[in-house]
């Protein structure tokens, strides 16, 4: 039968496993409330690298934009220059790339 000794140590016991579960769910809380914090910071880390990475590549984007409409109006003056020296061979050009539109285009 159980003795009052028994019963003493048994409350005890529950006393330090309720003290234990108590000190866990602090633990819990404390390792929640530290992964919580770690996370916005590395999720802010990478919102900053992104948004850096996206304005360089609209730097290089509107660089490389501005190469291309600057050979475009180079080759187009280039072009002019040699249908104001050869006008004969510009005129003889259009004619066959003319020609070559219309039978691609009646084969239809």
């Amino acid at each position: 039968m159980a003795t009052v000794k028994d019963m003493t140590s048994r409350t005890g016991s529950t006393d330090d496993v309720a003290k234990q579960i108590s000190a866990l769910k602090d633990d819990m809380a404390s390792l929640t409330a530290a992964l919580s914090n770690l996370i916005q910071t590395q999720g802010e880390a990478a919102k900053g690298r992104a948004s850096a990475e996206i304005d360089a590549m609209a730097r290089r984007g509107k660089d490389t934009a501005e190469m291309v409409a600057n050979e475009a109006e180079r080759l187009a003056a280039q072009t002019n220059d040699v249908i104001r020296q050869k006008p004969a061979m510009a005129v003889g050009i259009a004619a066959g790339v003319g020609f070559l539109i219309g039978l691609l285009s009646s084969r239809r």
